[in-house]
């Protein structure tokens, strides 16, 4: 992936619904060389001099990903099987200004698929949220606006056409071919910097320097972690959670090439034990409240959900075990209106 700045498209074309066409727009655009990845033992691509916002947000997510899926345990309350996935999943970074959050099927496991457009919306949400309550709300609920609309007239389109098509040959009366109809345009998510200051809009009062003070930055790269760890760890429990994923088998520990003299006694035959992991260490008052209180929902939503923790409380407990911020607008934002963004 480059540091240049996608630029945000007015008008799009969408053969079907968002939840029929992510399949194959992402296998489509997976295939074409810009695709960016960050696989498990990577490194994120080096920095140029100067790099774009989008292109510092892959950075940071390339590096959570590559810690979260290299470490011993995403939480406390992480299952075997939702280790075993977070081990052998990838995360395939797509190059599309579109918000689109799912999963692949890949032949050695299962990629998670973020798009930039995604990445790019969940720092505006940050941002906004960093200003003022009164600018992210506004902000907020013109993005869902866009995107519900967005949702609903590729629904339409899809049956429009099915009609269309429903029994009609593949030549007209007149031997002519049978031409599609029209694709449905879609409207681009609206930007928070064409709001910042602008009169009429809830971000009015919001100065433009405001997006650049050191005491925002701060604020939003404090947080900006907590949102891909919430993604990253959803999309596990929701691979984990399809009884047709069957648990990859754990990969063998390689013992690294030692020389052996000799005479030398065989020091790996007699080699220790790895010592036991880590405890995970106990969270402060305020996220053991937090722990406590999503114990009891999952408990209660066991009752009556087929699985015994939902994705998105799963998602909040890492939050939580790890000390994450999980009181954010964006956060909110983003478990309320998951499924405009494509994922199941």
């Amino acid at each position: 992936m480059t540091g240049a700045t996608l630029p945000p498209c007015r008008q799009h074309r969408l053969p079907t619904s968002w939840r029929g066409v992510l399949p194959v727009a992402v296998a489509l655009l997976l295939a074409q060389p810009g695709g960016a990845r960050a696989e498990g033992g990577d490194k994120p691509p080096p920095l140029p001099t100067q790099v774009s916002a989008a292109g510092q947000q892959y950075v940071r997510w390339a590096a959570t990903f590559a810690a979260w899926r290299a470490g011993a345990t995403a939480s406390s309350s992480e299952s075997p099987r939702e280790a075993a996935i977070r081990k052998s999943t990838r995360l395939h970074v797509v190059p599309t200004p579109a918000p689109l959050l799912g999963t692949q099927q890949r032949l050695d496991g299962h990629a998670i698929v973020v798009s930039t457009g995604l990445i790019t919306l969940l720092h505006e949400l940050l941002l906004a949220e960093a200003t003022s309550s009164g600018c992210f709300d506004g902000y907020a609920g013109e993005v869902v606006a866009v995107l519900d609309g967005n949702q609903k007239a590729a629904r339409d389109y899809a049956v429009a056409l099915r009609d269309a098509t429903q029994g009609i040959p593949a030549t007209g009366n007149r031997g002519q071919p049978v031409r599609a109809l029209p694709a449905t345009p879609v409207n681009a998510w609206p930007r928070l910097g064409d709001r910042i200051g602008q009169a009429g809009t809830a971000c009015e009062n919001v100065k433009p320097a405001a997006l650049q003070s050191a005491a925002t930055r701060a604020w939003v790269n404090n947080n900006a972690d907590s949102l891909a760890l919430w993604v990253l760890t959803h999309q596990v429990a929701v691979l984990a959670a399809d009884p047709a994923i069957d648990t990859p088998a754990p990969r063998p520990d390689v013992a690294p090439a030692t020389s052996q003299t000799r005479g030398a006694p065989d020091t790996q035959a007699h080699a220790p034990q790895s010592a036991p992991p880590t405890p995970w260490p106990a969270p402060s008052p305020a996220k053991a409240a937090c722990l406590e209180e999503i114990a009891a929902t999952a408990k209660a939503a066991a009752s009556t959900a087929t699985t015994p923790v939902p994705p998105s409380l799963r998602a909040h407990l890492a939050l939580c075990t790890t000390e994450r911020n999980d009181k954010l607008g964006a956060l909110s934002w983003l478990q309320k209106n998951i499924g405009l963004l494509g994922t199941n």
